[in-house]
């Protein structure tokens, strides 16, 4: 196996490149719940308040007592 195949087939910073089972072309199911894996948010809208008087976002963790407030353009750039 050539180096970058065998680079990118190993545990790299906690996930693997190749994860699960394969999915093949005309397989239109496991096309769609893969595309829509692939788009889905990173976070939660329904978590998330952006506080306009002091111009940042809080955002709450799923167990509903952690939160962290970011300043609004630090969010907006983690985002990207």
């Amino acid at each position: 196996m050539k180096p970058l195949c065998r680079n990118m087939t190993t545990v790299s910073h906690g996930s693997m490149a190749s994860g699960g089972s394969r999915i093949l072309p005309k397989d239109e199911s496991a096309m769609e719940n893969l595309a829509r894996y692939i788009i889905r948010a990173s976070f939660s809208q329904e978590r998330m308040r952006y506080l306009e008087q002091k111009g940042t976002v809080l955002y709450t963790a799923k167990d509903g007592r952690t939160s962290k407030n970011f300043p609004a353009m630090d969010w907006l750039a983690a985002m990207c």
